[in-house]
């Protein structure tokens, strides 16, 4: 089973009330969802948009913490050296 279908099968199960928190969590609005499969359509959209983001956040830590790695041994040192306090 994919992760849609999981998806699908998460907001089927989830109260009017969860979904629209989901929903505003997501940073949606579901003012215009007036019956309930309109509900559920919007939290699917809610769950794909925060599985998106929380994706392109880790890649972002990814290459957060990679970036000095692959820098030369003086860029990396000057690196290490601004987070050092300065000795008189």
């Amino acid at each position: 089973m994919d992760s849609s279908s999981n998806a699908a099968n998460d907001v089927e199960s989830m109260s009017i009330k969860e979904m629209k928190a989901l929903i505003t969590k997501a940073g949606l609005s579901h003012t215009d969802c007036f019956e309930k499969s309109d509900l559920r359509q919007r939290a699917r959209e809610a769950l794909a948009k925060t599985a998106s983001a929380e994706t392109q956040l880790s890649e972002s830590d990814e290459i957060e913490d990679s970036e000095n790695d692959d820098a030369p041994p003086a860029k990396r040192a000057k690196a290490d050296d601004a987070k050092k306090p300065h000795v008189y």
